[in-house]
């Protein structure tokens, strides 16, 4: 059902993800993996280095970082046909009042303005 489609997945080395990636490589499909570590890339890398798979370290929450997964993506394959937006964070944990406001802006750039970015550049 995927052979050969281009398929770009965020947060694509861990989790909902990383499942998520196996089983587009799995059906065939050219796969952008998307994370902010260079480890957590070379390890899905190294795990599925015969298929057609290949990483971009970038953070969802930056537009430029956004921009350069679509550009790189379009360069390679000149065409998108799925996006995932599975990049997500899971701070700030515990009582409000000790959470600092700034972690819960970057929560939001994450999993809401990241998602929202990565539909619009596509």
């Amino acid at each position: 059902m995927f052979k050969n489609r281009v398929v770009i997945i965020t947060g694509g080395s861990g989790g909902i993800g990383r499942a998520l990636t196996e089983a587009f490589l799995n059906d065939e499909a050219k796969v952008l993996l998307v994370a902010r570590g260079k480890m957590e890339i070379d390890k899905v890398l190294k795990e599925f280095k015969n298929r057609e798979i290949f990483g971009i370290i970038a953070d969802v929450s930056k537009a430029s970082d956004v921009n350069k997964i679509v550009k790189r993506t379009l360069d390679k394959y000149a065409r998108i046909d799925v996006l995932v937006n599975c990049a997500a964070i899971q701070k700030p944990i515990g009582p409000f009042v000790d959470n600092l406001i700034m972690d819960w802006e970057y929560n939001l750039k994450v999993n809401l303005l990241g998602t929202v970015m990565m539909c619009h550049e596509v």
